[in-house]
């Protein structure tokens, strides 16, 4: 075997284990997930339009929508509108910032039951370390989609 051979199959193997690395990291159900700053609000499952935009307006849930899986920006009523709510449905997630604190916040899973009737959603929000004060605190807020089967959520804080 000459030396361009082994180099050949050597790249071959890698290849191949970053595929099968890449399919085991990316097992499982998908979800998506929005990221926006918000008023005080509970953690919600939102069934229709008509309560997504009262729940919106009560709690000053952002317009501008950070979507998470790929960081692109996306204004609010063009994701959470009537065509929206005929096949999916969406759970909120308020999370506190005080003003001497970083903090991390993000939806870790999202697990249904067998009928995708009951989801469970993971999700952190820990502070970090003090970095003095700032002027304002505020409400961090992450809005999940979810399948339209779904009629009852569970929000389970991780502890790590």
């Amino acid at each position: 075997m000459n030396k361009v051979e082994k180099i050949i199959i050597i790249a071959v193997v890698i290849a191949l284990l970053i595929i099968l690395i890449y399919s085991v990291l990316n097992k499982g159900d998908k979800y998506v997930y929005y990221r926006t700053k918000a008023g005080q609000g509970a953690n919600v499952l939102i069934e229709d339009e008509k309560t997504f935009k009262k729940t919106a307006s009560n709690t000053g849930i952002g317009l501008e929508l950070e979507k998470v899986n790929d960081f692109s920006k996306v204004e609010m009523e063009s994701v959470f509108n009537e065509e929206y709510f005929t096949t999916k449905k969406v759970a909120v997630i308020y999370t506190y910032e005080d003003t001497s604190k970083t903090y991390m916040y993000s939806v870790d899973d999202v697990k249904y039951d067998k009928e995708k009737t009951s989801a469970t959603i993971y999700y952190t929000d820990k502070a970090g370390e003090y970095l003095g004060p700032f002027k304002n605190s505020w409400y961090n807020c992450m809005l999940v989609e979810l399948e339209g089967t779904v009629t009852e959520v569970s929000f389970v804080k991780n502890q790590k």
